[in-house]
């Protein structure tokens, strides 16, 4: 059996991808990234680079409420990472901190 085309790290996903800024939240500032759709001009890296993103959130993230949400958030290199597939989303630790600080 071929092993499944993977990045070698989280941080190679991350820079493969393009990110973009959710502007219909604007009071909630984060960024994200579609399943197999490119984003902010960027091609899309392979569906399983994708999913095994989506596997690192679930398997060595944290829960946490968000309003009345349960949410698995992976933290790395100063971003949080959540999933809502097949959506992924990030926004920057010190943007969650002060947007916590403001409820």
């Amino acid at each position: 059996m071929e092993p499944l085309d993977v990045p070698p790290s989280p941080q190679a996903f991350i820079e493969q991808v393009g990110w973009r800024f959710a502007a219909t939240m604007p009071h909630i500032p984060h960024e994200y990234t579609v399943r197999g759709e490119s984003t902010a001009g960027v091609p899309p890296p392979p569906v399983s680079w994708h999913d095994w993103f989506v596997d690192q959130v679930e398997e060595h993230g944290y829960r946490a409420k968000w309003g009345r949400f349960w949410n698995t958030y992976l933290e790395l290199d100063g971003w949080k990472y959540w999933v809502i597939d097949p959506v992924i989303n990030r926004e920057r630790v010190e943007e969650e901190c002060a947007h916590r600080s403001r409820r």
